[in-house]
């Protein structure tokens, strides 16, 4: 018979089990904190994750895993959902899981050829089974850039070993170009002056060997130590980088003027400074010997009785002579385009910049402000800076143009006299010795007609006579009017050259075209008016008796401000500088004629010739209108 439990023991049995109950509650609720902190984890892990049984059936899935192989595979096979495989995967570690260990590793796989991280790690059922939890990332990115880093690594590598390479051959070339080049370079400790290394030229400009040299200090070698001293310092300093002018002394004590250049480094933990030291004695004297040069051209320029100045290129005067200071005052500190003309700009008509270009330009120029000519040559030259500037030489003219404005005057008035004069006597011819010839014809014609006894010879003689009459009658009209064209005071420049051409072509049987455009505005004065007439008479004729021509061309353009005349053959053409060097030994006045009347008109001659090929003369006068004048009894021809 069981003994019944007393109600002391049945009430620690029910203590034990109440807490007992409250362990299994504390546990339940620990099991449940538990499974949503693993649950918010999965949700909040950015990779894949998945759950397998021994037997590979897939057991659970997250949501971005569902999502990378478009479907829920829970149930399926893992290597048939995971990698689209028919076996086990053959890098399979389920084994090792199910024995309870972590497994970290990478895989690439074959379904999608993107690389993974996986971490395999084995989940304890309450039941006592056993499952694999795989947690994978997408480690492709990441493979991708240590293959790049790789790759990069090895560039770099490489390029280490090439710039290795080239830093070698460049220390060697330092090295030859170290004891090759022409200048003497000098190493020497900045703290003890003390020479490091000196390259051949060194050894050569100062006369030591070299292991003298390399038990020299700086101090050895100045000719001005203090100088030299306050030189290292603003080198250590940073402030020093060239020194023009410096005096050194050999080992024969010779002293030698050097230009120097400086610079400074670390080497093994020291200041080293490096000297380029440039022997300029030939320098020197070249430019004491330009000093001097210089010195003598001012000397000349100041004692010149032409005036002389320079200026930049920035229009800034550099010098002026002393002519052309009492001419046009003092000159420091004002641009040339306000000193010589009052401008506050450029000139419009400045030369400069041709000159800047290296032409020399030669041209003359009226000083309104005192009122002179200058014959102007101006020329480029080098600045003591280096660059190119302008010399302009001023030579008065003044008094030279003046006494040409009176040449041409005098002669203006000459050839008018000569004009009125041919008109007088073309009058006089046509008026008096014409019309006495026409009278003295009509009487021969007469003389016999009422006297039917004369012979027949006399009659025959008369006629003649009469003949001989009409023929004086015919030249003396002729020259009546070449003395003076009636067809130019009675229908104007164009419509007399066009009657001279026709008749000219006529007489000579040389063909000629005149052409004219242009004119119908232009009223010209008439003594332009009869030089255009006279130079296409004498181009006329020239081309009759020297050129061998079968047809000529005239052409009278206006061209505001001008009046252009082209005078054209094809005859047998000449050498032009050879007949211009040969005008003044020959007798012949055409070319030259027409030169001084193209002169007179203050207009402008140029001839174009090459023997064979016919020959151009073209001139261009100024338009001058004409002015009211007197009226002129005119002839009706």
């Amino acid at each position: 018979m069981v003994k019944k439990p007393s109600y002391e023991e049945l009430e620690q049995r029910v203590e034990e089990l109440e807490k007992e109950a409250t362990k299994l509650k504390q546990s339940d609720s620990a099991l449940k904190e538990s499974e949503e902190r693993y649950r918010a984890i999965v949700a909040a892990f950015d990779g894949l994750i998945y759950v397998c049984s021994r037997d590979y059936r897939v057991e659970f899935m997250n949501d971005s895993l569902i999502e990378r192989t478009g479907y829920d595979a829970t149930g399926e096979l893992c290597y048939k959902a995971m990698h689209e495989l028919d076996s086990v995967c053959p890098w399979c570690v389920n084994e090792q899981v199910f024995r309870g260990e972590t497994v970290r590793w990478e895989v690439q796989s074959p379904k999608d050829n993107h690389w993974y991280c996986v971490v395999n790690t084995p989940i304890y059922h309450l039941n006592g089974s056993v499952s694999k939890q795989s947690m994978i990332l997408d480690i492709t990115n990441r493979k991708q850039m240590e293959a790049q880093l790789r790759n990069a690594h090895d560039e770099l590598a490489q390029q280490v070993k090439e710039r290795t390479a080239e830093l070698v051959e460049a220390n060697e070339e330092l090295k030859q170009f170290f004891q090759t080049v022409t200048d003497a370079i000098m190493l020497f400790d900045a703290g003890t002056r003390q020479f490091i290394d000196v390259n051949e030229a060194a050894l050569s400009l100062y006369g030591y060997s070299r292991e003298e040299f390399l038990k020299l200090r700086h101090q050895n070698i100045t000719a001005e130590p203090e100088n030299s001293d306050v030189s290292i310092r603003q080198t250590l300093e940073g402030k020093l980088v060239r020194i023009p002018v410096r005096y050194h002394k050999k080992k024969d004590g010779t002293i030698f003027p050097v230009e120097i250049s400086t610079s400074m480094f670390t080497l093994r933990n020291r200041k080293v400074l490096c000297g380029v030291v440039r022997d300029i004695t030939e320098r020197k004297q070249a430019e004491e010997a330009l000093r001097l040069e210089r010195d003598n051209l001012r000397n000349i320029f100041e004692s010149i009785e032409d005036g002389i100045y320079i200026v930049n290129q920035q229009y800034d005067i550099q010098y002026v002579n002393p002519v052309l200071v009492k001419d046009f005052g003092s000159y420091e500190g004002i641009k040339c385009y306000k000193y010589f003309h009052d401008r506050d700009e450029i000139c419009t008509w400045c030369k400069n910049q041709d000159v800047f270009a290296g032409k020399t330009v030669h041209w003359e120029w009226y000083s309104f402000k005192n009122e002179r000519t200058f014959d102007l040559i101006d020329t480029p030259m080098t600045l003591p800076d280096g660059t190119i500037g302008k010399l302009e030489i001023f030579r008065d003219i003044t008094e030279r143009k003046r006494a040409e404005d009176l040449v041409r005057n005098l002669s203006q008035m000459l050839m008018q006299a000569q004009e009125r004069e041919r008109q007088m006597i073309s009058y006089e011819l046509h008026d008096s010795i014409a019309q006495n010839l026409s009278t003295l014809k009509i009487d021969c014609n007469l003389i016999f007609d009422d006297q039917p006894a004369i012979s027949h010879e006399l009659k025959v003689k008369m006629a003649k006579h009469s003949n001989l009459i009409d023929q004086t009658i015919t030249a003396v009209r002729n020259l009546s009017y070449d003395l003076r064209p009636p067809a130019l005071d009675e229908m104007g420049i164009v419509k007399a050259l066009e009657i001279y051409c026709e008749e000219f072509s006529e007489n000579s049987g040389l063909k000629v075209d005149f052409q004219s455009a242009g004119l119908h505005s232009f009223d010209m004065d008439s003594n332009t008016e009869i030089h255009i007439y006279r130079l296409v008479q004498e181009g006329l004729n020239n081309i009759r008796k020297h050129a061998d021509a079968t047809q000529a061309t005239i052409k009278l353009v206006g061209a505001s401000p001008n009046i252009i005349l082209r005078i054209e053959d094809n005859g047998k053409g000449f050498d032009v500088k050879a007949r211009e060097l040969a005008l003044s030994n020959e007798k012949r006045l055409g070319l030259r004629s027409m030169k001084e009347r193209v002169n007179l008109l203050q207009g402008q001659m140029t001839i174009q010739s090459r023997p064979m090929q016919g020959t151009k003369i073209f001139i261009k006068i100024p338009f001058k209108e004409r002015k009211s004048e007197p009226e002129k009894e005119h002839i009706n021809h």
